[in-house]
């Protein structure tokens, strides 16, 4: 009796690799059934690339990528390439996980940027620095690294795109909480608030500083026919920034 359950154990798992990319314990996983993105991280020895596939579901696309060799090829998975290379991120909405692949997928980022940005090459990522009553961020490096008041928080956006989208933000901000001096270029975004009391000025902070949801920060509803635009591209940036907080995360591994 043991001899023919051990048999068919074998036989089970030998048999399962043919649909689950040659990871026969792939098919034990279970995975979210919701929006989101899955990703392949390659690493090099001093330079990363993103592999992206967005998703309205993250389990049916795990399924198909199991067996459908053209979308693999999407994620530049080998035919004897498993699973297990691939993790997933989940998102409120498919839009959100697009907005994300389209400001990391298929670029090849620096591992250390500090070492190898200059003023003719200022890399991608995004410089912040803070205060009780104000926020600071830089689109390029300039050396910021050698400052201790700025810290790193990720290849956030194309800065033209960014700078042009937060200006128009300006409007929505001020409803939030009092804003005194705001100022916004291609280069800088910075902006005061004149009440160091207030709460929403730090929950604005925890935006760029932990990734945090916008619409969790913020209650949204009475400001959403009025700056729908503006409420997107502040979400879109709050997980950019929190995916990007878990790539920090995977490449210290």
């Amino acid at each position: 009796m043991k001899d023919d359950l051990d048999f068919l154990v074998a036989e089970t798992l030998k048999h399962s690799s043919d649909f689950v990319g040659h990871n026969p314990f792939a098919f034990m996983e279970s995975y979210p059934e919701a929006p989101g993105f899955i990703y392949k991280l390659e690493k090099g020895a001093s330079t990363f690339v993103l592999r992206i596939l967005e998703t309205q579901n993250i389990s049916v696309s795990m399924e198909e990528l199991s067996q459908d060799e053209v979308l693999r090829k999407t994620l530049r998975l080998e035919a004897n390439q498993g699973l297990n290379e691939l993790k997933y991120f989940e998102t409120p909405t498919l839009e959100i996980a697009v907005a994300v692949k389209d400001r990391l997928c298929n670029k090849r980022f620096p591992r250390n940027e500090q070492t190898l940005c200059n003023l003719s090459d200022p890399g991608f990522s995004w410089w912040l620095s803070h205060t009780p009553t104000s926020i600071s961020i830089s689109f390029k490096n300039y050396r910021l690294d050698d400052n201790d008041e700025y810290q790193s928080i990720g290849a956030l956006g194309d800065s033209r795109l960014s700078a042009a989208k937060l200006t128009q933000c300006q409007n929505l901000l001020r409803e939030l909480f009092p804003l005194g001096h705001f100022f916004c270029n291609e280069n800088l975004f910075g902006l005061e608030t004149t009440n160091a009391n207030i709460q929403a000025f730090d929950k604005f902070k925890r935006l760029f500083l932990e990734g945090r949801d916008f619409e969790e920060l913020f209650d949204v509803k009475p400001h959403q026919e009025k700056h729908r635009a503006s409420l997107v591209f502040l979400r879109e940036i709050s997980f950019v920034r929190k995916f990007w907080k878990r790539l920090e995360s995977e490449l210290m591994n």
